[in-house]
């Protein structure tokens, strides 16, 4: 559905009156915590007198200053402005509308459901909600722009002063740090330009407009970053946010979380430096690396006594280092102008109200909750927060089962064995029953955890059984008969005399290849618990116990001699 949102929306004359939410139950409760902890700080980093926050510095000398502009498509069936499909990797230009491809005498029409969901995700960030915000027009001409002007909010943005923390308890830094968020606004996304080689041998530049008019909302940092491993927390916290609320799936390698960094570097006694601008960095790693690369490179430029040049630049992955486009455009460049074809976006009270009380739990509020209801560390609930679904999922397999063991199944060899494949969590085929079944088998010691990862293979690739069934038409269950047990052991030492000589005279390195004997010869079906337990004529007791301690090795050696 396509709304424009009337002037009659606004309420009792309060016209552009801000709207804003903060969450003080929650940190009350972080903060308690937070008693606790010691802030860490490393022998490079000086204290900002202003917040208290450490700051790194570079080479002992200089400070980065770093803002980032973050842009997530919205989750929505439709673009912005027309009634196209927002899906993702359709034939080339098959979701074009006439608006869409710039046609003259075509109209906007703005989607409802775009403006709730950047709204949803302004209260989730803490901003003032503009009562009243309005669209312009920024003029630029790229190939990939068909009407020559972006339409977005440079004048009056969606919302404004908002903020983002950083802590040392759920996010992994080394001290609390709250970032600023300058504004949230939304605009429509670019085509996309795509470059090949011509059949006359010149290369040639191919437009696909499917992208074209997709709803962005762009999210502007104030300059409060000072260090490349901030500038990736706060993405990924970001990207766990836009999840959270359903405003966007913040998927990097799709091209629907991009982001642009601006770095300076000056010393921390002087103004801050000349700012450059790094486009289209669509990987957090990659967003690291170039901020760390055009740090050294300004770093570089500055100790030389060569000024640094606004400009805007990109990331060479291969040479890991930035790279100048062009010079960096001013304001006047852009020729920004009221949008005619759109009207003043007024949003009611009530409105606001009703999109404020769906707003989920947030991931800071999930982190807390995971880690005190269940007891699992804030890393892994972070790992099982950072994929959509991730969280309902392990809650509904830890239901009267260990959480920890459960988390460990989930984030090491369900996430690791699903990226080996390059299947996404979100098309996870494992069901929660699959894996609960799973956890189950391991558990109660039907099969041992490396069988289990065997069987978590065979449900990826498309078993859709339960676990004790593919173990029994598969033969897999554990062996835990300790006798059968007792005599693979005697067998392999009766093949391997030499080795129980070198045992005797204390080589440990043999122990671990006596258990991988039983392990092989059992087609890793023995129960490594019995097998650790095993004892046999020659008094060689318990093979495994041995590598997982000096006071069992001791009790051995003297069984031995």
């Amino acid at each position: 559905m396509f709304v424009h949102f009337p002037r009659q929306f606004c309420i009792n004359g309060s016209g552009g009156r801000s709207y804003g939410y903060h969450y003080s139950k929650f940190n009350y409760f972080l903060n308690v915590l937070r008693f606790t902890n010691k802030i860490r700080c490393s022998s490079t980093i000086s204290i900002n007198g202003n917040s208290g926050t450490p700051t790194p510095l570079f080479r002992n000398k200089w400070e980065a200053v770093i803002g980032l502009e973050i842009h997530a498509q919205i989750k929505s069936k439709t673009k912005l402005f027309s009634s196209s499909s927002t899906s993702f990797n359709k034939p080339v230009n098959t979701n074009v509308s006439v608006i869409d491809a710039a046609f003259p005498g075509t109209i906007p029409q703005l989607n409802a459901r775009c403006v709730e969901l950047a709204i949803l995700t302004s209260f989730a960030l803490s901003c003032n909600i503009q009562r009243v915000s309005s669209f312009d027009r920024k003029h630029y001409s790229y190939p990939d722009l068909p009407a020559g002007y972006q339409i977005t909010q440079h004048f009056a943005p969606l919302a404004i002063n908002g903020k983002i923390s950083l802590s040392s308890l759920l996010d992994g830094l080394e001290y609390d740090k709250e970032i600023r968020i300058k504004q949230v606004q939304l605009e429509q996304d670019t085509g996309k330009s795509l470059y090949e080689i011509g059949p006359d041998g010149y290369p040639v530049t191919l437009i696909d407009l499917n992208r074209a008019g997709i709803g962005l909302m762009e999210i502007v940092t104030e300059p409060d970053i000072r260090s490349s491993k901030e500038s990736g927390l706060l993405v990924r916290k970001l990207q766990s946010l836009l999840r959270a609320v359903g405003s966007s799936d913040g998927n990097m390698e799709e091209g629907s979380l991009r982001c642009d960094a601006n770095v300076s570097v000056h010393e921390p006694s002087k103004p801050f430096g000349t700012r450059c601008e790094i486009k289209n960095l669509n990987s957090v790693k990659f967003l690291m690396s170039a901020i760390d690369a055009e740090i050294e490179r300004q770093v570089e430029l500055l100790e030389q006594g060569i000024p640094i040049m606004q400009e805007t630049r990109k990331f060479d992955v291969p040479g890991n280092k930035t790279l100048r486009l062009r010079a960096k455009e001013s304001l006047m460049d852009y020729r920004y102008m009221p949008e005619a074809d759109l009207p003043e976006l007024i949003l009611s009270e009530e409105y606001l109200s009703r999109i404020y009380q769906s707003l989920p739990e947030l991931p800071d509020s999930t982190k807390f909750r995971l880690t005190r209801q269940y007891g699992i560390s804030a890393f892994d609930a972070g790992v099982v927060l950072g994929e959509e679904g991730g969280v309902e999922y392990f809650e509904k397999i830890t239901n009267n089962r260990n959480p920890k063991l459960v988390v460990n199944w989930i984030t090491h060899e369900l996430f690791g064995q699903l990226k080996t494949r390059n299947v996404k969590f979100i098309d996870n085929p494992v069901t929660v029953e699959q894996l609960g079944s799973l956890v189950d088998s391991v558990n109660q010691n039907i099969i041992s955890g490396t069988t289990g990862k065997q069987v978590l293979a065979f449900m990826i690739d498309g078993d859709t059984r339960l676990a004790n069934a593919i173990i029994q038409e598969k033969g897999l269950q554990q062996i835990n008969d300790s006798v059968e047990l007792e005599k693979i052991c005697k067998r392999i030492m009766a093949k391997y005399p030499d080795d129980i000589q070198r045992i005797k005279k204390g080589q440990l390195k043999v122990f671990k290849w006596f258990v991988g004997q039983i392990m092989r010869e059992t087609k890793g079906q023995a129960n490594p618990q019995l097998v650790n337990e095993t004892k046999t004529d020659q008094n060689l007791c318990g093979i495994a116990h041995l590598l997982f301690g000096f006071a069992r090795w001791q009790l051995i050696m003297s069984a031995l001699a």
